[in-house]
């Protein structure tokens, strides 16, 4: 440790002691002065009560002398006798009797008073103590006296209580001083010291580590992005039913490696403080049927009934992060359709206590056993942790999900029953945006001026059906629900649907004929006839309010058209061509693998693709000749990425040239590596693995502004060569024929 450190720990110390002190000296001072207002109480008390004491010895002394001088005379004693006025005169000599008198009881007449001359004027407050002297006739002797002695007691037991108090004080506070120094002050220090040095040591762990998982996840999503990009391409060409299924194995287990390693990265970013969240408006609605869209696919594939409810009363427009919410929603959703092998799975969405809304994902899984419920959250954690368990994983999707609801502000609480599925309940302080209003926006389904429709729904499951009711009803529909069309129809007789909203599961029923229905299902449109609909599992809520309104209104789409995802494998659909038509394109990347992706990618593009193979080659080929896009990958050997850019930023300040669109394409996708491509000049950025789907969507979102760049600067390279040609004519005119 350097002297400035130890320096800086020397004021946590003396700070300290400061609140120490500013505790013990009070305290002290409350005992001290009760202590010694005690003690002075019980000393005064004692001087009264030998001052009482003096002064009636004295007294009783003399008037025991008194009555014998009375005793000697033959007749009337003779109380002026200057013998009297002597023994009265002794008792003077105590500080505290101001006078002392003879009377005559009978009269009141004084027959004696000493001192001679003032006597006993001045005495009239002062304290009296009578003696009745037994002679003939009896006398009483009145001794007067005062606490001038007590008052000087009391000033001088006050100034010794002060003076003790402020030495006890300062003997004490140097005593805790030293005291504290060396018994506390210094394994105090020392305890610091140790402290610094493990939070440093501590720290530098953490940099290793957060600097360790970039480093692997750069070299692990590199080769990856040759293995997802290849397998894109591959699902592109003419294939067999099986190698079509290997193509998709490899896609997923990609992505799903991609998965893990993005966990692993948002887990180490949360444990180290530097996760931040964003405050954006996004449609709650769109996300949640967005999440039950993206996971569809494997509802499918396991024959699960997957689906999703957002209570009509729930606000649209919401303040938060969209993208944490999804990666949350995903986890979750994705952990119980792994679980779950029969059934269903429902992610549902409701209004809380006040400012807080309860996002739910219920299945009908395995379970999880009551004493392993809390496990679920520990990071590398699994219920079944056994090297035989029945399902995958790393752990870390709901404890970093957890962390994430934490960092929003809210709580993720887990119920489950073994063998009966589990309930994960999601709480969170969501700001609604005022602005847009409140609850699910659409037009009422019943005409104006006209009786409300009725519309039968038929669901086996009762929480989607109960989904469906409260969607219809808040469209001003009156609805009818079951899951069994005969006691429907009982029901319902005097009723007639004009709709029915019915469940694949329940297609055979017997059902009115001449009434339209909209079947939903998971798979392709059936043969419905002229008065059937078809939605595809799961249902988004506004293909559901457009297929229901134009059922009620005789103007049903074609079944066909009407459809809730997309295929599992979008490449099947076919190669897409002349996306980047007429855009010069300069990609960089020093991985051989990832060139021939990239010249695949652009492959029927239409785009002008150059390749360059390090930051050298980039800089040196954008300046022979223009780029509308560079893709440039960042970890170069010789020179890198923000080299290469800042280079050529350089130049095209330097030159007047229009600044080349610079997108950073590198396997570094921490939030600290996107503030650096920006500082280096780029203008945007693409995490490896690069999907074609996400480098298409990219392009074509700039496409516009990449082409009409491109037309201005050839408009000036024609005007640049008219001008040479004007200048070159004037230098070199024609010579005429005569000449």
């Amino acid at each position: 440790m350097s002297i400035t450190d130890s320096a800086k720990l020397q004021t946590p110390t003396l700070g300290l002691y400061l609140k120490l002190t500013a505790v013990m000296v009070p305290t002290f001072l409350l005992f001290a002065a009760s202590g010694l207002l005690w003690m002075s109480e019980k000393n005064l008390l004692r001087s009264e009560e030998a001052m009482a004491m003096r002064i009636g010895n004295a007294t009783a002394r003399v008037g025991g002398a008194l009555e014998r001088f009375s005793d000697q005379s033959n007749g009337a004693v003779d109380w002026s006798s200057p013998y009297v006025t002597d023994l009265m005169q002794t008792m003077l000599g105590d500080p505290a009797i101001r006078c002392v008198e003879l009377t005559d009881p009978e009269t009141g007449g004084v027959l004696a008073v000493v001192p001679q001359g003032l006597g006993c004027q001045g005495s009239d407050t002062a304290f009296s103590l009578p003696y009745e002297v037994y002679s003939w006739p009896i006398t009483l002797m009145t001794t007067r006296f005062d606490e001038r002695e007590i008052a000087t007691v009391k000033r001088y037991q006050r100034d010794f209580m002060l003076l003790l108090l402020a030495g006890g004080i300062l003997i004490a506070s140097l005593a805790n001083w030293v005291s504290f120094r060396v018994i506390v002050g210094r394994p105090l220090r020392a305890l610091i010291g140790r402290l610094e040095e493990a939070r440093m040591v501590a720290e530098a762990a953490n940099q290793a580590k957060s600097a360790f998982l970039a480093k692997m996840s750069h070299e692990i999503r590199t080769p990856m992005n040759g293995i997802i990009g290849m397998a894109d391409m591959l699902g592109e060409t003419e294939l067999t039913r099986e190698q079509d299924s290997y193509v998709s194995t490899m896609v997923r287990s990609g992505d799903a490696l991609l998965t893990i390693i993005n966990d692993i990265l948002d887990f180490s970013k949360i444990e180290a403080g530097k996760l931040t969240l964003a405050q954006e408006p996004f449609r709650l609605r769109e996300l949640v049927e967005d999440v039950t869209q993206l996971l569809a696919p494997l509802a499918a594939r396991k024959k699960l009934e997957f689906f999703s409810d957002v209570a009509p009363d729930v606000p649209d427009v919401m303040l938060g992060d969209a993208g944490r919410l999804r990666q949350i929603l995903v986890n979750i959703a994705g952990n119980a359709l792994k679980f779950t092998l029969d059934g269903h799975v429902a992610l549902r969405v409701s209004q809380g206590a006040k400012g807080q809304f309860t996002i739910s994902v219920t299945d009908t899984g395995v379970g999880i056993p009551e004493d392993q419920i809390e496990n679920v959250f520990a990071a590398f954690e699994q219920v079944d942790n056994t090297a035989t368990r029945s399902f995958g994983g790393t752990g870390l999707g709901l404890a970093v999900s957890r962390q994430l609801t934490t960092l929003m502000g809210g709580t993720l609480a887990v119920t489950s029953r073994e063998g009966h599925g589990t309930c994960f309940e999601i709480t969170l302080p969501l700001i609604p945006q005022a602005a847009e209003g409140q609850g699910l926006r659409a037009t009422p389904l019943a005409r104006r001026d006209g009786p409300k429709p009725v519309i039968w729904v038929l669901d086996p499951i009762s929480e989607r059906r109960a989904g469906l009711a409260a969607c219809l009803r808040h469209l001003e529909c009156e609805v009818h629900t079951d899951s069994d069309p005969v006691a429907l129809l009982a029901a319902s007789r005097d009723t007639p649907p004009a709709l029915i909203l019915l469940d694949s599961s329940l297609a055979k029923s017997a059902l009115p004929a001449t009434v339209p229905h909209i079947l939903m299902s998971q798979d392709g449109a059936p043969e419905t006839g002229a008065k059937g609909g078809h939605l595809r599992k799961p249902v988004r809520e506004t293909l559901l309010i457009e297929a229901v309104r134009g059922a009620l209104n005789g103007t049903m789409r074609d079944p066909t058209k009407i459809a809730a995802f997309a295929a599992s494998n979008p490449a099947k659909l076919g190669a897409k061509t002349g996306w980047a038509a007429g855009i010069r394109v300069l990609a960089v990347d020093d991985n051989a693998t990832n060139r021939l992706l990239l010249e695949r990618y652009f492959s029927g593009s239409g785009a002008e693709l150059r390749l360059a193979i390090d930051g050298h080659d980039a800089v040196a080929q954008s300046s022979q000749a223009a780029a509308d896009l560079i893709l440039m990958d960042v970890s170069m050997p010789g020179m890198d990425g923000y080299q290469a850019t800042g280079l050529i930023r350089t130049r095209e300040a330097a030159q007047g040239l229009k600044p080349a669109h610079v997108v950073a394409v590198t396997a570094n996708v921490l939030e600290q590596h996107k503030q650096a491509a920006h500082m280096a000049g780029m203008d945007g950025f693409l995490g490896k693995p690069l999907r074609k789907a996400d480098l298409i969507a990219y392009v074509e979102r700039l496409a516009p502004d990449l082409r009409q760049s491109r037309a201005e600067d050839e408009d000036e390279d024609e005007d640049e060569d008219e001008d040479e040609t004007l200048a070159a004519d004037r230098k070199d005119p024609p010579q005429t024929a005569a000449e």
